[in-house]
């Protein structure tokens, strides 16, 4: 089982990797991944592994490293999420929009039961797949969702739940102010 240190060194050589486009590296690391005793470190390769088959249009080959890594029993919730949320987007470009719907419950859920990070790109992704169709089931969990963001992105004034694409907006809104404000000044783009 590895050390976090040592997971840390593995992904950032898989970036660089996949940044220069040396993808025999990257599966040579993506490889020790899955192959460690951890669920999390084995998921988190097949994360990696789905993100390279994505990049390079194999989205059914994404599509089952994410599935399979989804049945791990562990991980972290943000890694859970995670893999819901990319596999909601991959099923969108499939055209199976039940399943990426079913995807973006899961990863709306996990994030709400999880209750440490935002969900706002989930719940913006869902709004957009549903066509702006909140059904009375998803209604309880999506409210849920967007008060546990809001307090996470630290949005001023309570969101209006009677409304909730306005709301949902309006923490899109925020979240997009909090990456700009992030950014060093000299490196924003001027324009």
């Amino acid at each position: 089982m590895m050390d976090t240190r040592e997971l840390w060194e593995i992904q950032m050589r898989i970036t660089r990797a996949q940044a220069a486009n040396d993808f025999d590296t990257a599966f040579e690391e993506i490889g020790r991944l899955i192959r460690d005793d951890s669920p999390g470190v084995r998921m988190t390769g097949l994360y990696y592994r789905g993100e390279i088959s994505e990049s390079q249009g194999a989205l059914a080959d994404a599509v089952r490293d994410w599935k399979e890594a989804l049945d791990i029993k562990g991980g972290s919730g943000f890694l859970r999420f995670e893999l819901c949320r990319r596999l909601a987007v991959a099923n969108e470009r499939l055209g199976e929009v039940d399943r990426a719907l079913a995807s973006l419950r899961s990863a709306l859920q996990i994030c709400s039961e999880d209750g440490k990070f935002s969900g706002n790109l989930a719940l913006t992704h869902f709004l957009r797949v549903s066509n702006g169709a909140i059904d009375n089931v998803d209604q309880p969990l999506i409210e849920a969702l967007v008060v546990i963001s809001w307090q996470m992105l630290e949005v001023p004034d309570p969101p209006d739940l009677n409304d909730l694409p306005n709301a949902i907006a309006k923490l899109d809104r925020w979240f997009d102010k909090l990456m700009k404000d992030s950014i060093h000044p000299d490196m924003r783009d001027t324009n």
